[in-house]
């Protein structure tokens, strides 16, 4: 089973998320961005979702982090505004995806990375 590791300081929204990944047959943890890379190297997912706008660092910033502690996560980076994944590749930012995103379209995006 694969692990995905949510980094949102909105706990509902990580909530939210997390049900939806279960749902999808994933192990899903929840993190804020203050404990974003200690859980990284404890729990160890294959996948993680960072949101972008947070009270201390933005989610790009934070995969750019997350990259060098384990560079073979996949990262992506999720906001509720339209972002352009090409404005993030500098930061190592894998994928991006609009929130709320219903089952089916977290599923397409979590496949991109099977391919």
């Amino acid at each position: 089973m694969q692990k995905v590791l949510i980094i949102n300081d909105c706990k509902l929204e990580g909530i939210i998320m997390k049900d939806l990944l279960q749902s999808l047959g994933y192990d899903v943890k929840i993190s804020n961005e203050y404990d974003a890379i200690t859980q990284v190297e404890e729990y160890l997912p294959s996948i993680v979702i960072a949101n972008f706008i947070m009270k201390k660092v933005t989610g790009d910033k934070l995969i750019e982090k997350i990259k060098k502690v384990k560079p073979d996560t996949w990262c992506i980076l999720s906001s509720s505004n339209s972002i352009n994944l090409e404005s993030y590749r500098a930061f190592n930012v894998d994928a991006v995806m609009q929130t709320p995103i219903s089952e089916e379209k977290l599923k397409d995006a979590l496949n991109i990375k099977k391919m």
